[in-house]
């Protein structure tokens, strides 16, 4: 039997457990019966019944930590600056004290605002990715 290479220690005693849940629970009564003071097969039932039941509340443990680490991932938003140039274009376009007031920022700035251009556009584009997140278009 492969007990998988890539498994760690516990999904090795996992399936472990599991297996031997298997083989207990599908040995007959007769079998048993032969080995095993009548008394205590009860008793080992019910042991096997709690050690599935622990073990099924810790994967569900598991899954939820899972859960919310993988909820608790900040969302990735890939930038085009392409997008972005055109959305600044349009913006400029529309919005005429926004063309002066980046005008004159130019102006003033020199090569500053040149610098700045590439910044300006990525956050135009981060924000029209927002808005189209916001209309459901992905």
């Amino acid at each position: 039997m492969s007990w998988g290479g890539g498994m760690d220690d516990r999904e090795k005693l996992s399936r472990l457990d599991d297996l031997l849940l298997a083989e207990i629970l599908s040995t007959p009564d007769d079998v048993i019966l032969a080995g095993i003071a009548p008394g205590k097969i009860d008793a080992l039932r019910q042991e096997i019944t709690t050690a599935s039941i622990k073990a099924g509340k810790s994967r569900m443990a598991d899954a939820k930590a899972s859960l919310v680490i993988d909820r608790a991932r900040p969302v990735v938003v890939s930038l085009d600056q392409a997008r972005g140039a055109a959305a600044l274009k349009a913006a400029r376009a529309q919005d005429r004290t926004l063309d002066q007031k980046l005008t004159m920022a130019a102006r003033s700035g020199g090569a500053d605002y040149e610098a700045d251009r590439p910044g300006i556009e990525e956050d135009l584009a981060e924000l029209e990715a927002w808005d189209d997140e916001d209309r459901g278009e992905r």
